[in-house]
């Protein structure tokens, strides 16, 4: 039986349920929280470019250095996630591919 993940601090709703369809393709919590927090540094405002320094700056609970292992060091599968992500927009009842386009 595998053991139940450890739950990530709640962040905004709409981040929480999209990033747990990907939660199960991230080992440890620090991932699947510096996954939240990544996503919502790119989507947060801004004028020039968002480099890592500047994401953790923006989104409160953000390390540079947590984000920067989570994006160069960490153990998880680019693919897989390409994956996931094309197979939850296939299955999507308005996004996804359908008759009319």
């Amino acid at each position: 039986m595998a053991t139940p993940r450890k739950p990530t601090a709640p962040t905004a709703e709409a981040i929480d349920r999209f990033c747990g369809d990907f939660d199960d393709l991230f080992c440890r919590v620090a991932e699947r929280t510096a996954l939240r927090q990544y996503l919502i540094g790119l989507l947060l405002p801004r004028e020039r470019n968002k480099t890592l320094t500047e994401l953790a700056a923006l989104v409160p609970g953000a390390d540079r250095q947590r984000l920067h292992h989570f994006l160069h060091d960490a153990p998880w599968d680019p693919d897989a996630l390409g994956a996931r992500r094309v197979d939850l927009w296939r299955r999507h009842p308005e996004l996804g591919p359908h008759g009319n386009g």
